[in-house]
């Protein structure tokens, strides 16, 4: 039985093919497919979310292309961060709010881009994301040279008090 979505259609949530290696590394999977138990994600839902926000954060958007991957949104709605309440799928909508150009009187973030009509639009939003930060995921894996998901993680997160160490990773698992 399908979770209850938050969008009104089973849609595909595209991300392009060229970072297959970048989801790889992400789900710790090696270049068979198989699982090396090296991942930060158990599925591809968690890492799309992930290089969405890595997106988000360095404003990083570009179109998914014809050579693309799918996952369904269904699928998102089923997997979940750390708690059972909140399932992936939300982070569709909120990184869609976030990144809206929308302002309502007050100067706040508008919720018109939330509604049914314009899930489409949302869906793109978080698609452009996931596809910008997978390239910016990318591009730290060439600079460092490492494939370790850890090492690239640290990479990406912001140094701590300007000494140029990284910030401790938290335990993700």
């Amino acid at each position: 039985m399908r979770a209850e979505s938050l969008f009104t259609n089973d849609k595909n949530i595209y991300w392009p093919s060229e970072f297959i290696d970048v989801m790889n590394l992400l789900t710790g999977k090696n270049s068979e497919g198989k699982d090396t138990g090296m991942g930060l994600f158990p599925f591809n839902t968690g890492a799309l979310v992930f290089a969405a926000t890595i997106g988000l954060i360095n404003n990083r958007q570009r179109e998914v292309g014809p050579n693309r991957k799918e996952v369904l949104l269904s699928t998102f709605s089923g997997h979940n961060f750390h708690t059972r309440t909140h399932s992936l799928e939300r982070y569709i909508s909120f990184i869609g709010l976030l990144s809206s150009p929308e302002l309502d009187e007050t100067g706040q973030k508008s919720l018109e881009c939330l509604r049914p009509e314009r899930e489409e639009e949302l869906i793109e939003r978080f698609q452009k994301y996931a596809a910008g930060g997978l390239e910016y995921i990318a591009g730290v894996i060439e600079r460092t040279g490492s494939l370790s998901a850890e090492v690239i993680v640290r990479e990406l997160l912001p140094k701590k008090d300007g000494e140029g160490s990284a910030v401790d990773l938290p335990p993700l698992f």
